[in-house]
């Protein structure tokens, strides 16, 4: 009985560390080159896409779940863009004002 113990003891601590070498993995590789945008990783049974952007906290204050879900958002986005082909080339802004003319 304690044996039997000892081996689930051993087999829990290895619970997900496909998950965890994976982050591994990505932090060393964004270290070693920070990239922000969409990538493709393998390995050797796997195949997995990441978004990777960033954020300005200040933006979000104390609010990190408003910020996890712009986060959320813009990282679909650009997975769409990348499965989907579209890019975005040019931005064009127009600001309209409004004058008053008094009789004249």
């Amino acid at each position: 009985m304690l044996l039997l113990c000892g081996v689930g003891c051993i087999y829990a601590q290895n619970y997900d560390s496909d998950a965890v070498h994976l982050a591994n993995f990505v932090t060393r590789m964004y270290k070693n080159a920070p990239f922000e945008g969409v990538r493709i990783v393998q390995d050797y049974d796997n195949t997995y896409l990441l978004s990777v952007l960033s954020l300005n906290p200040e933006t979000y204050g104390n609010n990190t779940s408003t910020m996890n879900r712009v986060a959320g958002i813009k990282a679909m986005s650009q997975a769409s863009r990348f499965f989907n082909g579209s890019k975005i080339t040019d931005d064009l802004v127009i600001r309209t004002t409004e004058s008053q003319d008094e009789g004249r």
